[in-house]
């Protein structure tokens, strides 16, 4: 008994406190229903198995700091956090943690869209943040929290004008490779460049599925509005990312697919 109260007392002793962290927040769209009627566990098993195909993906540079990450999955919701190098000579450094970071996210968005059309939104940002196995605080969660909630509205990872400032100056071959991995969107935000790391000419194992789920997804709801703006967003990020790439023949017509007459949708601002 003695053992156990010292042993306590010692944890207490030790103050918590937040330190400057890289966080990216991540919602799972359509969760609540998943959980309703998941009564097979299939959902529950798919969030397992799109965090373990995530560590499958990357060279073993890159699977290395993967694995240093700090992951919390809270039913529907992700938190992954990178503890930021500190020191006036860290640039190099930071910008690396940044672009695995956007690498890890934009991992998950594309296994979770391509295996399962699962669709997910969420927010990287920087500040202070205690992380540890019993508890997740700071400002930073709160930010990015905040913003998923209110101001991402599409299936898509806003990236603030904080993380953005650090990746831009001064310049280094991992600041340009995460500014590479970033899209401005027609609103103004700079989100996560996602499908820009997977959609390749020829590569059809990896572009037929996003094709043809976005495409059933339209169809599933086309009678629901609020659902539907969601997806016709993501089908004009999917056409942008194909125009882009030169990938023409993959692109959606919406109107098609929805009505008969074909008329692609493309909106670059």
């Amino acid at each position: 008994m003695s053992e156990t109260k010292t042993k306590l007392e010692n944890e207490a002793s030790e103050k918590l406190k937040t330190e400057r962290y890289l966080v990216a927040y991540l919602d799972m769209l359509g969760s609540s229903e998943k959980i309703k009627r998941d009564g097979d566990n299939t959902a529950l098993n798919q969030i397992d198995l799109i965090y373990r195909d995530v560590l499958e993906l990357p060279s073993q540079e890159a699977l290395q700091y993967f694995q240093s990450f700090k992951i919390k999955i809270f039913s529907d919701n992700i938190i992954v956090a990178v503890k930021l190098s500190t020191g006036t000579n860290s640039y190099e450094s930071k910008h690396l943690e940044i672009t695995r970071l956007f690498q890890f996210v934009s991992y998950f968005q594309f296994i979770a869209l391509h295996h399962y059309s699962w669709f997910v939104r969420g927010c990287i940002t920087v500040g202070p943040l205690c992380i540890n196995e019993r508890l997740v605080w700071g400002k930073a969660l709160l930010e990015a929290y905040n913003i998923e909630a209110e101001q991402v509205i599409y299936p898509r990872v806003l990236i603030t004008n904080k993380v953005m400032n650090l990746l831009s100056a001064p310049h280094t071959y991992y600041s340009e490779s995460g500014l590479s991995n970033t899209y401005q969107d027609y609103d103004g935000f700079t989100i996560l460049h996602f499908l820009k790391l997977f959609l390749k000419k020829g590569d059809d194992a990896h572009c037929l599925p996003v094709q043809n789920h976005l495409k059933e997804e339209l169809h599933k709801h086309k009678k629901n509005r609020k659902i539907l703006q969601k997806i016709r967003w993501t089908v004009n990020y999917y056409n942008l990312t194909c125009y882009e790439l030169g990938l023409h023949e993959l692109m959606i017509s919406v109107e098609s697919e929805l009505s008969g007459t074909k008329e692609y949708e493309i909106n670059e601002g």
